[in-house]
């Protein structure tokens, strides 16, 4: 962008200095860079931070809206003041207030909402000095503009340098791979389309629902209620079942393909960001390859979580396809923003969280009408955070902005006696939920159905997303396991089970397929180094062994 000093500053003539003849009428520009490299910086500097997370599609919508409005803003103010270098300025000092907000939130955090409150006046307040400094100098400010060009230019390039090596290295050192959407199963059986044995299977994700003991020990809450419930319909509980991950996508993308990950450190290398893949592990998943083949309808139950949007279904709840799937880089972005000091547009988002697992439940329900046979998967997004719902099902605001975190990160907003009471009056309700469903299911099926109930993972309170040392390691593993199966399976189903060996033992059972149990193993991995799994599946039952003595 250039400009004509003529235009820049009518106003700063008392201040201009000596014309140099051998420059005379020729008119000095001036490039106003800053703007737009510091609206660009907060969205390029957090995907140089999650580029094995993020796909670039993903950044293109809120790279374009920052950078729109640092546009807008500078033009609108250029003709306010008809002077673009205060303009650009200014525009720059009010962006970096903007995306500031968040990480002045976060330190003030710890002291509590009284303190986060005071971001918003503290952040004003010093903007509207810094404005109002640089609308009313009488300098020409072309050396401030050179310095704020520079500094721009330095703060933006090790990520855009980060990001071009990242991009070099998909581009040329990719290989060749035989990899699909999701591995093919090795062995798994023929497929029996003409089998007379179909009965509907619904496998029901309820998200961090945590296992009997867990419950008990952390949160002091018995739920054997809502167990002796489900024995009374019919179900096995595994009583002293783990997860195989401790996050939602590595867990289901080897629940719903039979197998560990042992292949995605490497896939992510060479087959796109691990989200992508991930995402294309639970979508076309192998599962739904088999039971399609068997003659089965695939229908999916979505509740606004984009990492599980199932596309490939026959039918999908909850997503009529007009609104695009929640974006977490987007809301990343953006809940760095003032944005997220408005109570109006959290209280919104809460409402659109709690819409979505009300419908899931619903949703459940009519999908049991639908002609059999069929596979329905539900991803639940609860009774993980946030805590949306009372015990009684009645709707709760969490203070501040909307976020979807748990374990360490949201223990920075929240106290352990908060997280505690919301993770179990929200359980409460998903109990009762889980149960009317259940019951419309099994009274509106024509033949007995398999219905799995499982937790993804456990409950998170006592995870440290930074550090397995940190981390008790007891309760992010011990989930809730619960099967509705005809007796031939039941007698196969043992009490330490895990989501990987759903499937494999519910199709052998059924189907006479050769997939055959697998070892039963549980991986820890952080936040910041999701591919890097460490084995815990001992320590846990070692720490379990020694809080029991």
């Amino acid at each position: 962008m250039s400009q004509r000093d003529s235009v820049l500053a009518p106003a700063d003539s008392s201040t201009a200095t000596r014309v140099n003849p051998a420059t005379a009428g020729r008119p000095a520009r001036t490039i106003l860079l800053h703007p737009l490299l510091i609206a660009a910086y907060p969205v390029l500097f957090l995907y140089s931070r999650n580029l094995d997370e993020v796909s670039p599609r993903e950044v293109l919508r809120p790279l374009a809206l920052s950078l729109g409005i640092a546009i807008a803003l500078g033009i609108a103010l250029a003709l306010a003041t008809r002077h673009c270098r205060k303009a650009a300025l200014a525009t720059s000092a009010t962006i970096l207030a903007f995306f500031s907000y968040g990480h002045l939130a976060n330190l003030l955090l710890p002291g509590g909402p009284s303190y986060v409150n005071l971001v918003s006046p503290l952040a004003a307040g010093i903007l509207l000095l810094v404005v109002t400094a640089i609308l009313r100098t009488r300098r020409p400010l072309k050396r401030a503009t050179q310095v704020a060009n520079l500094a721009a230019v330095a703060l933006l390039a090790p990520s855009i340098a980060t990001i071009g090596l990242w991009t070099a290295h998909r581009l040329f050192g990719r290989q060749v791979s035989g990899h699909g959407k999701a591995e093919q199963m090795a062995n798994p059986g023929s497929a029996d389309s003409s089998a007379v044995n179909k009965p509907d299977i619904y496998y029901i994700i309820l998200d961090a629902y945590a296992g009997a003991d867990s419950l008990r020990t952390f949160y002091g809450f018995d739920n054997s209620p809502f167990l002796s419930a489900l024995e009374k319909r019919g179900f096995y509980i595994a009583r002293r079942s783990r997860s195989n991950y401790d996050q939602t996508g590595y867990s289901l993308a080897s629940s719903l393909n039979m197998r560990y990950l042992t292949d995605l450190p490497a896939r992510s290398s060479s087959d796109g960001t691990l989200t992508e893949i991930l995402r294309g592990m639970i979508d076309d998943n192998a599962v739904a390859r088999e039971l399609r083949g068997r003659g089965y309808r695939y229908i999916y139950v979505w509740t606004g979580v984009g990492l599980t949007r199932i596309q490939s279904a026959d039918e999908v709840f909850g997503d009529d396809g007009t609104a695009p799937a929640p974006e977490s880089f987007e809301r990343q972005v953006f809940g760095l923003t003032a944005l997220d000091a408005a109570p109006g547009e959290w209280t919104s988002e809460f409402d659109r969280h709690r819409a979505f697992i009300r419908s899931a439940f619903r949703d459940l329900s009519v999908a049991s009408s639908q002609p059999s046979p069929k596979f329905v998967f539900a991803h639940i997004s609860a009774p993980h955070p946030p805590f949306v719902f009372g015990a009684n099902g009645e709707p709760v605001n969490p203070r501040g902005p909307y976020v979807d975190v748990d374990g360490s990160q949201l223990l920075q907003r929240i106290t352990r006696d908060q997280y505690r009471a919301g993770y179990i009056a929200q359980l409460q309700y998903v109990n009762r939920q889980t149960l009317a469903a259940v019951d419309a299911v099994l009274s509106r099926s024509a033949r007995p159905p398999v219905i799995i109930l499982q937790g993804d993972h456990g409950s998170r309170m006592n995870l440290d997303w930074t550090s397995l040392a940190g981390t008790d390691l007891r309760e992010p593993f011990t989930n809730l396991n619960a099967y509705l199966v005809p007796p031939r399976v039941r007698g196969h189903l043992y009490s330490t089970i895990t989501p990987v060996n759903t499937f494999r033992i519910v199709f052998d059972s059924l189907f006479n397929t050769r997939h055959q149990r697998l070892p039963d193993r549980s991986y820890y991995s952080t936040a910041q180094h999701p591919l890097q799994f460490t084995d815990v599946t001992y320590r846990i039952s070692s720490a379990w062994s020694s809080a029991a003595r």
